[in-house]
């Protein structure tokens, strides 16, 4: 090959030039392909880097863009994505329409029957069942990243009261029944009160299962507490003749 390139110098070399000359030719051939090369790739490299900045360039201005809309949706929370994985468009919006009711009404006790919003309902009950499969075990379309976004917004997992939350709540009701009637004697199907009735009714039915031994959801506590504000467990005034 080099004994070729020789060859085309000579070709190329005017008649007569000298075997230093056309040496001389040879060597100026190969610095002016080297410079060219270099000058080649200095071009490319001034194409990348305007390139990257225009890239650059672009990628800021979808920033700006991105944060302009996100201040657009004051008060509502981010949805990030989870790796290459995006939310599902259904999920995200139900969850953005959950949002905007927490900022409105200030919670998300929304009832599985919730008339303003039924499918609003039928999500967040949807939500609820499927935290319990996960927290079960059982397969569940509920992840970390649904559980993280809906208690940013205190989503109650659950709008049924704790049984004792209840018993201590008939408890003050029935209080303020005593201190204003002056005794505690609730009538089953009490008009002003229907819940309360309902619910002395069952206190005097434990604990008459309880003094015989029964089954029962009557503890000592409760006890002592219908005790300290004079609760008649047979629903009859304490001077009254019992027959």
């Amino acid at each position: 090959q080099q004994q070729q390139q020789q060859q085309n110098y000579a070709a190329l070399a005017p008649a007569g030039l000298p075997q230093q000359g056309l040496a001389n030719l040879q060597q100026q051939q190969q610095t002016n392909s080297f410079l060219t090369s270099n000058a080649s790739n200095a071009a490319i490299g001034e194409f990348d880097a305007l390139n990257s900045s225009v890239t650059y360039d672009h990628t800021q201005h979808d920033s700006v863009m991105g944060a302009t809309r996100g201040q657009m949706m004051v008060g509502l929370p981010t949805l990030p994505a989870q790796g290459d994985h995006q939310e599902d468009p259904g999920w995200e919006a139900q969850f953005r329409v959950l949002s905007k009711w927490r900022i409105e009404k200030g919670h998300c006790k929304i009832p599985a029957r919730c008339q303003e919003n039924p499918r609003l309902g039928r999500w967040v009950m949807t939500q609820r069942r499927q935290y319990v499969l996960l927290r079960n075990g059982k397969p569940s379309a509920m992840t970390q990243s649904r559980i993280d976004l809906l208690e940013s917004i205190d989503f109650s997992w659950s709008i049924r009261p704790k049984p004792q939350d209840t018993w201590q709540h008939r408890f003050a009701e029935l209080l303020a029944f005593q201190r204003e009637k002056g005794h505690c004697i609730v009538p089953q199907r009490c008009k002003e009160n229907p819940q309360l009735g309902t619910w002395v009714h069952t206190q005097r039915r434990q604990y008459k299962l309880k003094m015989e031994g029964k089954s029962n959801s009557m503890t000592q506590d409760k006890i002592n507490s219908l005790n300290g504000i004079q609760f008649e467990w047979d629903g009859r005034p304490p001077n009254q003749d019992k027959k």
